[in-house]
């Protein structure tokens, strides 16, 4: 909970002669402190009648001092001047406090003028003097003049206080007022204070609600700060009247945007027609034009054709130079590149030979690398070898016979290899010898070879060069005979182009004989006659063309003369009837636009399923029956709205049961007149309660069953707990006049509680089962669902309802407007006159159709003539491009029989290279064979010689002369024989058995074995030597002599870049060698396509850039041969585009009719757009009939929908004058100029509009403003009204009151301000005031929220303090203690909300002085609570109290005893004592479970 507002405390009262005569005080001071001088909750007690309401009215007079507002004048008849009496002085005095220790003392002095009480004193109230007074105390209030002083003496006296006490001194009630909310004392609280206080216990009907609505509005009304809603509903008021004419500036502001926009579519339709006229005379002019175009461009396509014709046969010479130019270039071209190729050969040869060399060198020192750690380790094992034997021969002396046999051995052993080894080497010798010579001899041949190849490449080429200048000749032959270009024939009708078929013309069948090779004979003997040939087809040729000619410029014209007559003709015929067609075509659009969308509508309605449900028929007549059908529409809204009523009556009953099940009783809510009956019961506190909740609470549940049967009228009836209060129940309900529309029941529990007990069956008849949650709480669940299920089904219906009231008002608002458009007989007139124009109209399309028909048959001369002109133009222009042709094919005849007779020569000559290179071939090959089989030869007997010498090495060990001996001769074997040479395998037998001997008797010795094991090493590492060349060692031993060779880490780096290198100069031998097989492979093909000898022409010079020059030459050919053909075509395309053209312009003609004649360019695109350009002229002629009638049928519809536009009842406001312009057929004539008039008039309404909405956007912001701050002030009475701590752990952080808005209602800005701006267009609508500040608000806040929509709930205080929060309205059904104690609660929050709405930097109201409240809550508990809360929200509670029960009153920390005295007629009270007791509650809010007792404190 938040901490307590500063707020101002009552420390002392000062009163003095004041009072009635019953009850005066005189001098007496009050002290609402403790000893420490903070105020506190105080108890002042005096008895009944003794001065309590006094008092109470005293101090509140004080700061209220409006007569109208002394306390309970209304019902008393008191006021102040009644307890001012005689000649006193009277004074009123309080001192404030608050919790910083800042002091205020306010006070009152009173006094008659002349010191004289009037005989009456209310008719003479205005000669009472008062004056009120406050400051800051410098100084004790004491020290005033209070008993010496009078009136004048006092008033002086106060004003004479120090400035720094910022006296204020008034006798004006307003700046009093003023003073004290300057100071922060709130009068406007003291307006709920002396309503609370207008009867003992009051506070209790202050806080009755008969809704949460009305508590919503209490609160907000109490701590809601009026000023600024009081200006909110004063512009209200002061911008009422612009306001309210907002609807009828909408209206016309809508009219003119709308007309506006209507004259825009009129000045757009007359612009359309006159737009319209002017492009279909636009569109006739150029169509005019492009005919002209069109026979000009014809007349220069036919001048191109023939100028094309000439550049074809001029470059048909130039590609003929150009062929003959690029075969001599051709054949200097492949003899150079025949010598490149063979330069390039014998460079890859080289190259293979070099790179081979480096190969061998590189893998020589590669594989030494290798050799050198056998060769350091082979002389390591030496050394230790010779070291061995050193040692051996010393530990041995008998084995040296057999030592010595077995060197000898080895020694005749070692011969007899020396021997063989050398004969190896005389065959190794020979062998290489012959492979030397093989491959010289390969060599040769392979030269031999490529020399005939080459030669028969050249012979390959010529002939194929041959070939390919007779294919060509050959080619053009077939082509002129299947373009027909050979023919004789001279008909100048003929179709061309002439078939293809040789049998067609003999002339073309000879010459393509040719072409075929059918003997020398007979290519000689046609060969002479082509020329022949040639010359009468060139006859034949210009004779046809002569005919052609004289056809275009005679036959031709006259027929197309004729055919423009009758064209003419037609098409004024035809053009009338079009015209008919038009206009009547524009009548029926007109009518079918009034007609159509009527008959559509009456046809809907007629079959629309609502209406025929009605009037139970498949369909109805919506204009004959309209008044029927409007009439059962109006019954049926009604209808709907009487089930709606009824509906919600229903919901409002789920309602109120749903809310009784979700209260603690958790039971369905009596009926209506049952409930009444029960409230004014409560209102009288006559203990009662319903027999349901009677049999819920005390009747066994096994006897439900039985008692509803016997006893229903007890069960659903009112039962009194106590029967002596049946007459003034009886009393109480008959002067509450309720009127029950059912039989209520009144009865006593004891009734009930006797009918449990007696037995026997009911009368006859039954008791219909009541809903079991009216008694049965486990029910209350499936009632509460069931309940709820009916209210959304009911939801739905009120939907369908609303729906189809909705498509009722729509369907009886579309029939009246219906009946206003169509009255009866207007569709018959519609009818009739729709068959009279149609029937016209189909007439005349019947004529228009014939005449169509009558233009195909003139299309179709038209298209015959054209025909003939493209055909005679077509044979023109065969005729221009056959002479081309054959001059060509003259000119080239001779050169095509030279090079066929040379031809035909080349297969004897190619025979003959033929036979010679595969004789080379072979022997090539032999001489390869013989060299790979002596190199393999060789190879194999290497390798048994270095076998040989491997093992010598190793017998050169053994043979070494024995410890002592002399040395050994190689020869001591042999001489051990028989005196002749030894063979090989029998020095080999006894070598073996001299060793084997030596190795038996030697086997037991270590140093032996050592020994043998080293030889077998040495062994070893010679037959790895073995496998190296001499070159290989003779390398590995220089290498070996180096210092590197003692590391091994740098043998093997080196060992490894040796290996590199040799990898790399592999590759590169073989990128050599696949240089050379690729040079071989050109050399080859450049051999085969070298020229012949005498191809060579010494006395033509060589170029540089052969190539260069023969692809010019190419070049040239192909650019000739492309611009003859080029031309050809193009003349072929200008005779097409002139014979095109002619036929367009006719046909444009044709349909123009006459037209006065006109100059025009020649049309400079080519026929298809020319093609579309005259289709585009058709259509856009066409199209411009149609768009002359399409917009005046277009304004015709205008003009009428902006007649019914104008006649709309949404423009009813509008000034007639205005209106009735837009009505009639003059709408058409309506000026442009009126629509500026129409916006400087709009402008004018729309600044006037913008005005009120400015003013209506004012009031909504801030009426907006004031709603949104109502719903935080609610928010924050939430906040405030959290429960302080020290009370029951399950209270922690709970809240006595929950309030605001239901979850479901919907508070974003756009729907609060749009509900906002539907209240104030209401209330400037309707005719009553507009209401003051908080009300407006009010008013805003329940159209946002919506009635009923507000939630309230408190906390019951209750013995246990449980959490039972029930809705504010049940508050009256509660008894006296928990109303007051849960109203001071509320009274708490809200004066400690109000002061913090207040805002400012002065304290606000902190006391709430109550009379006589412990008559009503003097529980213990219930004491505390209010003390508690008042405390946390810094409320002083100041109780007048003559309660006797001092239990109650000890609770409270400062008791005032006050007693009577009586003296000369007059009671005045007095102070008797004053006791201050240890504040147990408030200093016991964190211990308070150690010093009060569970039940008395609620803990």
């Amino acid at each position: 909970m938040a901490a307590p507002a500063r707020l101002w405390q009552m420390r002392r009262v000062y009163l003095d002669r004041v009072g009635s005569p019953a009850a005066r005080f005189r001098d007496v001071w009050l002290d609402l402190t403790g000893k420490d001088g903070t105020p506190l909750d105080t108890i002042l007690w005096m008895r009944n009648g003794g001065g309590k309401s006094t008092l109470i009215a005293l101090i509140c007079a004080l700061i209220r001092p409006d007569r109208r507002d002394f306390l309970a004048t209304a019902t008393t008849g008191r006021h102040l001047e009644d307890c001012i009496l005689g000649a006193d002085t009277g004074h009123v005095v309080v001192e404030w406090t608050d919790p910083t220790g800042r002091r205020l003392v306010t006070g009152a002095v009173y006094e008659w003028t002349d010191r004289v009480q009037p005989a009456d004193p209310n008719a003479g109230h205005d000669r009472l003097k008062q004056t009120w007074y406050a400051f800051t105390p410098e100084v004790e209030i004491e020290s005033l003049p209070f008993a010496t002083a009078d009136f004048k003496e006092f008033v002086r006296a106060v004003e004479a206080l120090p400035a720094a006490a910022e006296a204020v001194v008034t006798t004006k009630q307003d700046r009093w007022a003023q003073a004290l909310h300057d100071r922060g004392l709130d009068p406007g609280l003291f307006t709920a204070i002396l309503r609370i206080n207008a009867s003992e216990g009051g506070i209790e009907h202050h806080f009755k609600f008969r809704t949460s609505d009305d508590f919503v509005q209490y609160l907000l009304s109490l701590v809601t700060e009026p000023t600024s809603a009081t200006k909110v509903a004063t512009i209200l008021r002061g911008t009422r009247e612009r306001l309210a004419r907002q609807p009828r500036l909408r209206a016309e502001v809508a009219f003119c945007d709308e007309a506006v926009d209507l004259l825009d579519v009129l000045d757009r339709s007359r612009a359309a027609v006159t737009t319209a006229t002017t492009e279909a005379a636009a569109n006739r002019q150029a169509a005019v034009r492009l005919a002209a175009s069109f026979t000009g461009a014809a007349a220069l396509a036919a001048a191109a054709a023939g100028e094309h014709e000439a550049v074809a046969g001029a470059a048909a010479l130039a590609a003929t130079d150009a062929e003959t130019r690029a075969a001599t270039l051709d054949v200097l071209l492949r003899e150079e590149q025949w010598q490149a190729a063979s330069r390039r050969h014998a460079d890859a040869r080289t190259a293979v030979e070099d790179a081979a060399a480096t190969v061998l060198a590189r893998r020589r020192v590669h594989r030494a690398w290798q050799l050198v750690p056998l060769l350091v380790d082979r002389d390591q094992l030496t050394s230790r070898l010779a070291a061995a034997r050193g040692r051996q021969r010393e530990a041995e002396a008998g084995a040296a016979p057999l030592r010595q046999a077995r060197s000898e051995a080895a020694a005749g052993y070692l011969s007899a290899l020396r021997d063989a080894c050398a004969e190896l080497d005389d065959t190794v010798a020979t062998l290489t010898t012959q492979a030397a010579d093989a491959a010289e001899q390969q060599a040769k041949s392979r030269a031999l070879a490529d020399g005939l190849r080459a030669d028969l490449g050249g012979l390959t080429g010529r002939q194929r060069a041959i070939e390919q200048y007779l294919a060509t000749f050959d080619h053009d032959v077939r082509a002129a005979a299947t373009a027909g270009h050979l023919t004789t024939t001279t008909d100048p009708t003929a179709d061309a182009p002439i078939t293809a078929d040789p049998a067609a013309d003999p002339a073309a069948a000879g010459h393509l004989g040719v072409a075929g090779h059918v003997g020398a004979a007979a290519e000689d003997a046609e060969a002479v006659g082509t020329v022949e040939r040639l010359g009468a087809a060139l006859a034949a040729a210009r004779a046809t063309d002569e005919e052609a000619a004289r056809r275009l410029a005679e036959e031709l014209p006259a027929e197309a003369e004729r055919l423009d007559a009758d064209r003419a003709t037609h098409e004024r015929e035809r053009a009338s009837v079009h015209a008919a067609v038009t206009e009547l075509t524009r009548q029926l659009a007109t009518l079918d636009s009034v007609r159509t969308p009527l008959l559509a509508e009456i046809d809907a309605l007629a079959t629309d399923p609502r209406l025929t449900a009605l009037t139970e028929r498949d369909t109805v007549d919506p204009v004959g029956e309209q008044r029927l059908l409007v009439d059962q529409l109006s019954e049926a809204i009604v209808g709907a709205d009487r089930q709606r009523i009824q509906l919600a009556v229903a919901d409002a009953e789920d309602d109120r049961a749903v809310q009784a099940l979700a209260s603690p009783r958790g039971l369905l809510p009596a009926a209506l007149d049952l409930a009444r009956a029960a409230d004014v019961l409560a209102a009288e506190r006559i203990p009662a309660s319903t027999g349901w909740h009677h049999l819920a609470d005390r009747v066994p549940q096994d006897r439900w069953a039985a008692l509803v049967d016997r006893v229903p009228h007890l069960v659903g009836g009112l039962l009194l707990h106590d029967e002596a209060d049946l007459g003034r129940a009886r009393a109480a309900l008959h002067a509450a006049r309720l009127f029950p529309t059912s039989a209520v029941q009144v009865s006593t529990t004891a009734h009930l509680d006797a009918a449990i007990g007696e037995s026997g069956e009911p009368g006859p008849g039954f008791v219909l089962e009541p809903a079991p949650a009216m008694y049965d709480r486990t029910a209350a669940a499936r009632e509460a669902d069931r309940r709820a299920e009916s209210r959304r089904d009911r939801g739905e219906r009120v939907q369908e309802l609303l729906d189809a009231r909705d498509h009722d008002l729509r369907l009886k608002d579309q029939l009246r407007q219906l009946a206003d458009r169509c009255p009866p007989g207007h569709r018959e007139h519609l009818d009739a006159e729709h068959q009279r124009i149609g029937e016209l109209l189909r007439g005349a399309r019947s004529r228009a159709v014939e005449l169509d028909g009558a233009r195909g048959e003139l299309d179709a001369r038209a298209g015959r003539l054209r025909q003939a002109q493209q055909l005679l133009a077509e044979r023109r222009r065969i005729l221009a491009t056959r002479l081309g042709v054959l001059q060509d094919l003259a000119r080239r005849a001779p050169e095509a029989d030279r090079q066929r007779a040379e031809l035909r020569g080349l297969p004897a000559a190619r025979t003959d290279l033929e036979g010679q290179l595969e004789q080379a071939e072979e022997q090539e090959r032999g001489h390869a064979t013989v060299a790979a089989r002596c190199t393999s030869d060789a190879e194999q007997h290497r390798s048994t010689a270095r076998g040989h010498r491997a093992r010598m090495d190793e017998l050169r060990r053994v043979a070494e002369p024995a410890p002592g001996a002399g040395p050994a001769r190689e020869g001591a074997g042999a001489a051990a024989g028989i005196g002749k040479p030894v063979s090989l395998a029998a020095a080999m037998s006894a070598y073996q058995a001299a060793d084997e001997a030596y190795t038996r008797r030697s086997s037991g010795d270590a140093l032996e074995a050592t020994i043998s094991e080293i030889g077998r090493r040495l062994d070893a590492l010679d037959r790895q030597a073995r496998q190296f060349s001499a070159e290989e060692h003779e390398t590995a031993a220089r290498l070996a002599a180096t210092p590197e060779a003692a590391d091994p880490a740098l043998v093997a780096r080196d060992t490894e870049l040796a290996e590199q290198e040799h990898f790399a100069a592999r590759a590169a031998a073989t990128r050599a060698e696949a240089e050379r097989d690729a040079a071989r492979r050109d050399l080859a093909d450049r051999g085969a396509s070298r020229p012949a000898p005498e191809e060579l022409s010494p006395a033509v010079p060589t170029p540089q850039n052969l190539q260069e020059h023969l692809d010019a030459a190419g070049e040239t050919v192909r650019v000739a041969r492309e611009r003859q053909a080029a031309a050809v075509r193009a003349a072929e395309a200008q005779h097409r585009r002139a014979a095109d053209f002619q036929g367009l312009a006719g046909d444009l003609e044709a349909d123009l009719g006459e037209h006065d004649p006109v100059a025009a360019p020649p049309f400079d695109g080519d026929v298809d757009a020319a093609r579309e350009a005259g289709r585009a002229a058709r259509r856009a002629l066409q199209a411009a009939e149609k768009a002359v009638t399409a917009v005046r049928n277009q304004l015709a519809a205008e003009v009428h929908r902006v007649d019914r536009w104008a006649g709309e009842e949404r423009f009813a406001a509008v000034t007639a004058e205005v209106r009735d312009r837009f009505r009639g057929e003059r709408t058409a004539d309506l000026p442009p100029e009126l629509a500026g008039e129409l916006r400087t008039y709009r402008h004018a309404l729309a600044g006037e509009l913008e005005a009120v909405d400015k003013d209506k956007h004012l009031v909504v912001t801030a009426l907006c403003a004031e709603v949104r701050e109502g719903l935080k002030t609610l928010q924050r009475a939430q906040h405030h009204a959290q429960l302080p701590p020290g009370l029951a752990d399950h209270l922690r952080n709970r809240r006595f009151l929950d309030v605001g808005p239901r979850s479901t209602v919907d508070t974003t800005d756009a729907t609060l301000r749009s509900r906002v701006e539907r209240l104030v267009e209401r209330l400037v609508a309707r005719q009553e005031n507009i209401p003051d500040g908080l009300t407006l608000v009010w008013e805003a806040t329940t159209a946002v929220v919506g009635r009923g929509n507000f939630t309230a709930r408190v906390l019951k205080p209750s013995t246990e303090l449980g959490e039972d929060r029930q809705p504010v309205e049940l508050m009256s059904k509660w008894s006296g203690g928990e109303k007051v104690t849960i109203s001071l609660l509320l009274f708490c929050m809200l004066a400690r909300l109000r002061a913090a709405n207040r805002g400012g930097d002065v304290p606000g109201l902190g006391v709430l002085p109550m009379d006589n409240p412990l008559g009503t809550a003097n529980y213990v508990a219930f004491l505390d609570l209010q003390r508690r809360v008042a405390a946390a929200n810094g409320i002083q509670l100041v109780f007048l109290s003559g309660l006797g029960d001092m239990r109650a009153v000890g609770r409270f920390p400062n008791v005032v005893r006050m007693r009577n005295t009586h003296h000369r007629g007059r009671n005045y009270a007095q102070v008797q004592e004053r006791e201050l007791n240890d504040d147990q509650v408030i200093e016991g809010i964190t211990t308070a479970r150690l010093t009060f007792p569970h039940q008395e404190t609620l803990l």
